[in-house]
């Protein structure tokens, strides 16, 4: 009597792990039914129960919403953007992965067995248009609302206020970018798209942002001695500018490189500074570009939100830097071998340096500064080997810079001992000195020279 009961103990347990043996219809074959979409995902039981039961899931919900077919209307944010192909693309490559992500309101089924495990999704088609028709009714009433709104801040002469509005209304359809944004308003029917899409540019046309001076002579090493004073002024319906309170900007280089504040907003006279701190770029000019922050009207990187509002629509200035170095009277000396008047071949090398980085030379000792250069390259020993000798060379350097406005020794520096090894004879030693010995001045000097401000 044991072994009967044992086995009838034994299928109760195994029922209640694994469910009825039994195939249901849904796993033996893929139901067809017109009022529903239906995805089916299956998983071997090979991995742990998470992986299986969420590969199977997820198996099975993509498959649900790949039955659902997207339709276009001429409505639609894809219609208006119809040449927009950075839109079109994206809406391609999410299309599938949103609407998996927002799916809600499907019956769920799952079978399993020991080696496999089954889900079943089922979702009503007339569910699922009545929820997608109330969310985008929800979308474009939230849209209406913050388009009125941006409306009304432009009647008050706050185009700031009124871009904020109207990207919050772009973000309430961005995900719904094929559907039909036709909305019934006070004012009858409108076109949610192309309403939007016109306030947004009407508004950036009206925004005039300006700099006190078009152009500044920059010395390559030195702060700009005065912030860059900009304007932002907003044209009203009667034509009258008036200046825009609290409008951020943003500040960079399109041309060039340097110190530069990167935002700062607009006082109740419309009125902002830039900081210019020292150049890093040694190109003669150099731009910066001054335009409206686009983080802080919440513009995220979203190719909807960028359809509406392009690049090209925002108002800007911009500002030419021309680049002005210092000027210096240079004197120097060179001896090689005991020889002071022989090439200046380092010399030169380093007066080269200089001038690319910091000065234009002049032969006017009234120059902003005089650089004394003095180098020495004296022979060493030769060391000879097995068929062949190597031979050294030490260099020396020293180098002052004087402020000339008030004959004040700004730097005193040098290099010593520093050594070239080469075979062959002297003159390859000579030049390989040369060369460790310009290195060792960009790593040593120019720092300092850097730290001046020249």
């Amino acid at each position: 009597m044991k072994t009967p009961i044992l086995l009838f103990l034994a299928f109760i347990y195994t029922t209640s792990i694994f469910g009825s043996l039994r195939k249901p219809d849904w796993v033996k074959n893929r139901p067809n039914d017109a009022a529903f979409y239906i995805g089916i995902g299956t998983a071997k039981k090979s991995n742990t129960k998470y992986q299986y039961i969420t590969q199977a899931r997820n198996q099975a919900l993509q498959q649900l919403s790949s039955e659902i077919k997207v339709t276009i209307s001429a409505n639609s944010v894809l219609q208006q953007f119809e040449t927009n192909y950075e839109l079109k693309e994206a809406f391609e490559s999410k299309t599938q992965s949103s609407l998996t992500q927002t799916l809600e309101g499907y019956d769920v089924f799952t079978w399993e067995d020991k080696n496999e495990y089954w889900v079943m999704m089922r979702l009503s088609k007339d569910k699922y248009a009545m929820d997608k028709r109330m969310a985008l009714e929800k979308a474009k009433k939230i849209a209406l609302m913050y388009l009125n709104g941006g409306k009304k801040a432009i009647e008050d002469n706050d185009p700031y206020l009124a871009l904020l509005q109207f990207s919050k209304a772009v973000d309430a359809l961005k995900n719904n970018t094929e559907d039909d944004l036709l909305i019934k308003s006070f004012d009858g029917e409108i076109n949610l798209v192309s309403n939007l899409y016109q306030a947004i540019q009407n508004t950036m046309s009206r925004i005039i942002i300006r700099s006190n001076e078009s152009s500044y002579a920059v010395k390559i090493s030195s702060p700009l001695q005065s912030p860059i004073k900009i304007t932002a002024s907003f044209k009203t319906n009667d034509n009258q500018l008036i200046p825009i309170f609290n409008l951020p900007l943003s500040y960079q280089f399109t041309k060039g490189d340097g110190e530069i504040s990167a935002q700062s907003a607009t006082d109740f006279e419309g009125n902002a500074h830039c900081t210019l701190g020292q150049l890093l770029s040694k190109r003669k000019l150099q731009e910066i570009s001054i335009g409206i922050n686009k983080e802080a009207l919440q513009i995220q990187s979203d190719a909807v939100i960028h359809a509406f509002f392009p690049d090209e629509i925002f108002p800007k200035a911009t500002i030419r830097l021309e680049v002005e170095k210092s000027t210096a009277f240079f004197i120097s000396d060179e001896t090689i071998f005991g020889d002071k008047n022989g090439s200046r071949v380092f010399t030169n090398e380093i007066k080269s340096l200089l001038g690319e980085r910091y000065f234009t030379f002049t032969s006017n000792s009234n120059a902003d500064y005089t650089i004394h250069l003095s180098s020495t390259f004296t022979s060493g020993e030769e060391k000879k080997g097995n068929g062949y000798s190597v031979f050294i060379v030490y260099g020396d350097l020293t180098i002052s810079v004087t402020d000339n406005a008030n004959q004040t020794e700004i730097l005193n520096d040098g290099l010593s001992n520093t050594k070239g090894m080469q075979p062959g004879d002297y003159e390859h030693a000579l030049t390989n000195c040369r060369k460790r010995m310009l290195d060792a001045f960009e790593k040593k000097i120019t720092p300092r020279l850097d730290d001046l401000g020249m």
